[in-house]
C-alpha cells in the first residue's frame, strides 16, 4: 500500500501518551502481535521494551510492512532488514526527512557511530534554522510514547531508515520549523521579548521534549548553569511557564520554577 510519511506520522503521534506503567500502551503491543509470522517466534509482551515495535506497529497499521523491510522487536535486526531493503543510511550526520527511521547506539557518543543498535524512532519535525530535530518513540523514559529534540549529527545517532514513501500532496503538510520556531500545532510556541535572556538554574534540571514533566527529558542541566531563552515559551493547562531554552547545543523545554535570571 502506497502511503505518505505524513500518515506514519499521524500514526504514531496519536499514541503520544501511552504508557506501559499505566498499560495504556497495550494496543501497541497488540498491534505488533497481530502481525505473522513474528520475528523469531516472539510474541512481545506487555512488560517488554516496545520501542522497535512501536515502529514496527506504525506500518502493519498502516497495511504497508514493506517500507520498512518487515516487523521487528529488535533494533539491530531491524538494521539488517533495513540493509536488505536498501533504506539503510549508517551515517548520523545527514540530515533526515520527516518520516524518517532513527537508530541510535547508547554505546557510543561520537560519529560515526557503528555501535550495537539499543533505540529507535521515527523523525517528527525537522528544524534547519536550528538544526534540530524531533522524534517520537516507543518506551521512553517511564516506558511512554514521547517525543526528544535531537540536534543534527548527535554523536548517539547510529543512522537512519529512509523508506520509500508515496510522494503525494499530503507529504507538504509535514510540520517542519525553518523560519518561525514552532514545533507543531499542539505544542505551539508563544513568544513575550520580557522571557527573553540568560537563566540560572537553581536545582539540577531537566530539560524536556515538552512543556510539562511528564514530558520526555532529553538532559539534566545542573543547579548553577546558564541556560538561555530567545523569548519563545509554551505555558501548561496549570499556567506553569516553560521556556523554550538552549543549554550545550541542546534545544527543549524548562521549567521557570526553577529558574532565575542570571546576573
Amino acid at each position: 500500500m502506497a502511503i505518505t510519511a505524513q500518515q506514519a506520522i499521524d500514526v504514531f503521534r496519536s499514541w503520544l501518551g501511552m504508557s506501559r506503567k499505566k498499560g495504556t500502551h497495550k494496543p501497541i503491543v497488540d498491534i505488533y502481535n497481530s502481525y505473522l509470522p513474528q520475528p523469531r517466534g516472539y510474541r512481545l509482551t506487555y512488560t517488554d521494551d516496545y520501542c522497535d515495535g512501536a515502529v514496527s506497529a506504525v506500518f502493519i497499521k498502516l497495511n504497508a510492512v514493506d517500507l520498512i523491510g518487515g516487523i521487528e522487536c529488535g533494533v539491530e535486526e531491524h538494521v539488517s532488514k533495513f540493509r536488505k531493503k536498501g533504506i539503510w543510511k549508517e551515517d548520523g550526520r545527514i540530515v533526515p526527512q520527516p518520516g524518517d527511521i532513527i537508530v541510535y547506539s547508547w554505546r557510543k557518543s561520537t560519529q560515526p557511530n557503528n555501535a550495537y543498535s539499543d533505540h529507535i524512532g521515527m523523525i517528527e519535525i525537522v528544524d534547519k534554522k536550528n538544526r534540530t530535530m524531533t522524534v517520537i518513540e516507543g518506551n521512553t523514559q517511564g516506558g511512554i510514547v514521547g517525543r526528544r529534540i535531537v540536534p543534527f549529527g548527535w554523536g548517539y545517532i547510529r543512522g537512519f531508515a529512509l523508506p520509500h514513501y508515496s510522494k503525494k500532496e499530503a507529504d507538504s503538510k509535514i510540520p517542519e520549523i525553518s523560519e518561525n520556531n514552532e514545533l507543531s500545532a499542539e505544542d505551539a510556541l508563544f513568544y513575550d521579548e520580557k522571557t527573553e535572556g540568560t537563566y540560572e538554574t537553581i536545582t539540577d534540571l531537566w530539560m524536556r521534549t515538552g512543556a510539562g514533566k511528564e514530558k520526555t527529558g532529553i538532559i539534566v542541566v545542573p543547579a548553577g548553569k546558564k541556560i538561555h531563552c530567545d523569548g519563545y515559551y509554551n505555558e501548561t493547562p496549570e499556567q506553569i511557564k516553560w521556556l523554550y531554552v538552549v543549554y550545550e547545543d541542546l534545544k527543549g523545554y524548562c521549567s521557570t520554577r526553577y529558574l532565575k535570571v542570571s546576573d
